[in-house]
């Protein structure tokens, strides 16, 4: 099986990003143990995701650390993705 191209990689990435993003919510709104440190995983993995989709469509992340990011970088660069183009 070869690579998939750049652009199905993009849409993928996007998929990724809505399906963490419905998990998210769950964790917030649920009630299961160790509530705190599910969420900092499933951030993370956004995170990491929303990197790599910047990453791919040349969103400049310079300035941004390693996830989990804090909330204002991560809706900084959400709102890059969205003026570039790019929704999930």
């Amino acid at each position: 099986m070869g690579k998939l191209p750049p652009e199905r990689l993009t849409v993928l990435i996007g998929m990724e990003l809505r399906r963490i993003e419905l998990e998210i919510r769950r964790v917030e709104q649920g009630d299961a143990p160790h509530q705190a440190a599910r969420l900092r995983a499933v951030l993370a993995a956004y995170d990491q995701l929303l990197l790599e989709l910047c990453a791919r469509v040349d969103v400049p992340t310079d300035d941004v650390g390693l996830p989990p990011l804090p909330s204002r970088e991560r809706l900084t660069l959400e709102a890059e993705l969205v003026a570039a183009g790019h929704d999930w």
